[in-house]
């Protein structure tokens, strides 16, 4: 009979035998709960092979999909990576449709300050963020907030925005034409936009104090 067991990265499966094969599977379990606790810390490094420029690792990012719709794009090797996102670099377009139903492209806002926030609601950091982030928007009007959601399902993503009155732009990266512009180990992934279209800020987790973190990187550019 399979068994279940808990660890602090998952549920993972196990076989129940006695003897040596008891001890190979418990020794198993315990490498595989290290790897992916070093992963889950704090201030976790990015592979070198990363192009991009991650100013702050914050609290950690999540790197696994809620229901196994979709991967964040840019964890898949076959995909083609941007060398482009990294800071002081002309940030990547896209064109998009927002769950309102506007229809733009990055190039739309030039002249403003952009915050482009990768998130999906079945990673916690994310979630966590956002209260901070509708503040930072809230204190500073002028600031653009596209909240883009990969690595999960429409309806999944649609059931969270109409439950969080947050003031963001919402979009549903479906297509992954973001996700791919913006390749990350993990998300929350924070990109900071200035009003000539370059990179001035990149975030993969979130900060340990988020609004103060995000703040410092908005507040120079809108002046």
């Amino acid at each position: 009979m399979t068994r279940l067991k808990q660890t602090h990265g998952g549920i993972l499966k196990g076989a129940g035998k006695a003897g040596a094969g008891s001890y190979a599977g418990s020794y198993a379990l315990r490498l595989i709960t290290a790897v992916l606790l070093a992963l889950c810390l704090p201030g976790c490094q990015t592979p070198d092979n990363s192009t991009a420029d991650k100013t702050d690792a914050g609290n950690g990012a999540a790197t696994g999909s809620g229901n196994g719709s979709n991967n964040i794009a840019g964890n898949n090797p076959s995909q083609a990576i941007s060398t482009e996102v990294k800071k002081g670099s002309p940030a990547p377009g896209f064109s998009f449709t927002a769950v309102d139903g506007t229809k733009a492209s990055l190039a739309d806002y030039k002249g403003k300050v952009v915050l482009i926030n990768l998130w999906a609601s079945w990673c916690s950091p994310c979630v966590r963020e956002m209260p901070d982030i509708d503040r930072l928007k809230q204190d500073n009007p002028e600031l653009v907030v596209l909240a883009v959601n990969v690595g999960e399902s429409a309806a999944d993503a649609e059931k969270f925005i109409q439950n969080n009155n947050y003031g963001f732009t919402w979009v549903i990266d479906e297509s992954g034409e973001i996700g791919r512009a913006y390749p990350s180990d993990g998300i929350p992934y924070t990109i900071i936009v200035d009003k000539q279209g370059d990179i001035q800020g990149v975030f993969l987790g979130s900060p340990s104090d988020v609004y103060n973190a995000y703040s410092e990187a908005v507040k120079p550019l809108l002046s």
